[in-house]
C-alpha cells in the first residue's frame, strides 16, 4: 500500500505515531465552547454570533475559523421569521366610525354595500368612474345608480369630453 501511494514505510509509521498538532487540539477545543454557545441560543446563532460570544468569553479566534469548524460540525443558524406590526392600525380600526347619512346600523349580512366614485382627469376633462365604494342601502337600487352615473356621462357628453 506505501507504495501504491508513492509513501515509504518508515514514513508512514512516524506519521501514525504522530501526536495531534496543536491546531487540531485547539480546533477540538472550540468545538466544544462552539456547542455550548450554540445550545445556549438555542440554535438561532450562526457563526458572527458564536465568533462574538467566544471573544466575550476571552478566545482569540477568527471568524472564518468559527465558521469553519461550525460548518464541519453541521450546526446552521436556524432562521426565525421578523414580522412587522402596522404601527397606526389599531389606532385606525379604533376610530372607524359610521358614515352613513341615516346614521342606521346594519342588522345583518348584504345589507349595506359600498361604492366610490373616483374621476379619471384626462385632457382637462373629469369622467367619473364607480370602484364599488358608494354607500348604498335596501332602499338604493342599483338602477338609480346607474341613472346616476349615465346622467353624470350625460353632463360630460354635451360639453364634448365622452369618448365612447
Amino acid at each position: 500500500m506505501c507504495f501504491l501511494l508513492g509513501v515509504s514505510r518508515s514514513g508512514y509509521y512516524d506519521w501514525r505515531k504522530r501526536e495531534e498538532s496543536s491546531r487540531t487540539s485547539e480546533d477540538t477545543l472550540l468545538k466544544i465552547e462552539i456547542q455550548k454557545v450554540y445550545d445556549k441560543s438555542e440554535g438561532r446563532y450562526g457563526s458572527p454570533r458564536v465568533w462574538k460570544a467566544l471573544q466575550n468569553q476571552g478566545f482569540c479566534v477568527s471568524r472564518k475559523r468559527i465558521a469553519r469548524l461550525m460548518q464541519e460540525m453541521g450546526l446552521i443558524a436556524r432562521v426565525t421569521r421578523v414580522t412587522y406590526r402596522a404601527p397606526g392600525m389599531r389606532r385606525f380600526l379604533a376610530s372607524g366610525e359610521n358614515l352613513r347619512s341615516d346614521g342606521a346600523v346594519p342588522e345583518a349580512k348584504n345589507k349595506v354595500w359600498v361604492a366610490d366614485v373616483t374621476y379619471l382627469k384626462v385632457k382637462k376633462l373629469i369622467f367619473p368612474r364607480f370602484n364599488g365604494h358608494q354607500h348604498l342601502t335596501d332602499e338604493v337600487s342599483n338602477a338609480s345608480l346607474l341613472s346616476h352615473h349615465k346622467s353624470a356621462i350625460n353632463s360630460t357628453a354635451d360639453h364634448g369630453a365622452c369618448y365612447g
